[in-house]
């Protein structure tokens, strides 16, 4: 059949249903020899099982006010959307598009759901989304990218492809990736058109080459994600709410450059309130290889870290953990506050200092982790022992880290010797004017 012929069949169609009809028109198993273009109010309340396509499909300058529906179908040559208004949506599912499924310049107040295809390439730009974009286990085998576009929400599940590039998006709600693998995954602005991103979620998700850079956002959260060995995930210029990294796993390099707290909200659809706190949260997690450069953690105003292994992290222009704001629970993820743990992670950051060679900081965090300590023994007699020796450690020197503390204790306790010996030889009122005469020559004595 032929395009020509194909449109007469759609027509018919449609005059013999009724104008307010809200049923769909099936067709199955049809076979277009040659491209098709449909440029009017035609293509409404479609749906095509198991057609093929060996030409080029257009769908272009009209509006779409009821559901079409692709299923099993082939494109041989690709399918393009463009210039269209999307009332009821568009749905593609279980569909292979060779050369490339395009949207340009849609204006869609329904969702768009691409289901179970395979897709050489999908590109959206200069859309306008007021639902959810949803791509779910498609094995889009080249590249996604989405530029200048607008979304109340994107949901991406299940997808292998070699690269996703979000350049240039507002997305009002969320931005959710789960359970997807790519070569390269990169979230940046367009030139002068910014980036908005109220949640961007990743989740399970294997990259090879991740970039997140320079967008508005309220949240990030990464869960169950993973860098292999050799490679590199960046983030870098935000300004944000929260940072969640949970049971996260790097074998390669996480560079984290220029991250920050902020206390204000941006105008999006958000869970997250003015009243709450912003956090910076790393629980269940390796770290590895990871670098924080000039990042502000100063101005979070929570730091949450909780069962994880950072022993390998370095800073470079960021000034540490402040150790008072450093908590090891939150609600509804991590058990509650635990000394044992904060000694664990203490003694995790004084060993990346000691790696480092940053002797100082080190020594801060071995007294913070000898703290720790002392408060995790038990209160019985089997460690009376145990906690009078930490006692004098911190008692004279701090854990090593005040030796002003040493010389002041040590003194003190020269004195306190000398004025019993005195009083031992003559008394306690002769040995209280021999001391006031002699106090001078503690360092004899």
């Amino acid at each position: 059949m032929n395009a020509a012929d194909f449109l007469k069949l759609i027509s018919e169609e449609i005059a013999q249903q009724s104008v307010d009809s809200e049923d769909f028109i099936k067709f199955e198993n049809l076979n277009i020899e040659d491209d098709l273009e449909i440029d009017y109010d035609l293509f409404s309340g479609i749906r095509l099982d198991k057609c093929e396509f060996q030409g080029g499909v257009y769908l272009m300058s009209h509006s779409i006010d009821r559901i079409v529906t692709f299923s099993e179908c082939k494109f041989l040559k690709g399918l393009t959307i463009r210039d269209v208004t999307i009332e009821k949506g568009v749905r593609i599912e279980r569909s292979i598009i060779d050369s490339g499924l395009n949207f340009n310049s849609i204006q869609a107040s329904a969702g768009i759901h691409l289901i179970g295809s395979s897709i050489d390439f999908l590109t959206i730009t200069s859309a306008v989304i007021d639902e959810i974009l949803k791509v779910e286990n498609c094995n889009i085998v080249e590249f996604i990218e989405i530029s200048n576009s607008e979304f109340h929400a994107l949901s991406i599940s299940g997808l292998k492809s070699k690269s996703l590039r979000h350049i240039g998006n507002q997305v009002k709600n969320i931005f959710e990736v789960k359970k997807s693998i790519f070569n390269e995954f990169i979230v940046t602005p367009y030139g002068e058109n910014l980036s908005f991103v109220n949640t961007l979620s990743l989740e399970d998700v294997t990259t090879e080459d991740l970039l997140v850079s320079q967008i508005t956002v309220n949240e990030i959260n990464l869960k169950r994600n993973r860098i292999p060995g050799g490679k590199i995930a960046n983030f870098e210029n935000l300004k944000l709410n929260q940072f969640l990294i949970d049971r996260f796993i790097n074998s390669g390099f996480f560079l984290l450059h220029n991250i920050t707290g902020k206390r204000t909200i941006d105008n999006f659809d958000t869970t997250f309130h003015p009243n709450d706190e912003s956090s910076f949260i790393i629980t269940n997690s390796y770290l590895g290889n990871t670098t924080f450069t000039r990042c502000g953690f100063e101005n979070f105003e929570k730091i949450i870290i909780n069962d994880s292994d950072l022993s390998s992290i370095s800073f470079i222009g960021t000034q540490n953990f402040n150790p008072l704001k450093i908590k090891t629970n939150i609600d509804n993820i991590v058990p509650s506050n635990d000394a044992t743990e904060r000694r664990l992670l203490f003694g995790q950051l004084k060993k990346a200092f000691q790696t480092r060679g940053d002797k100082v900081a080190a020594a801060q965090y071995y007294a913070l982790e000898m703290n720790e300590y002392k408060k995790s023994l038990p209160n019985s007699v089997n460690y009376i022992q145990e906690h009078f020796m930490l006692f004098l450690n911190k008692a004279s020197n701090s854990f090593d880290r005040n030796w002003l503390q040493s010389i002041i204790v040590t003194l003190l306790f020269s004195f306190i010797l000398l004025f019993l010996y005195c009083c031992s030889l003559l008394g306690y009122d002769a040995g209280v004017t021999l001391f006031y005469h002699n106090w001078f020559r503690t360092f004899e004595f």
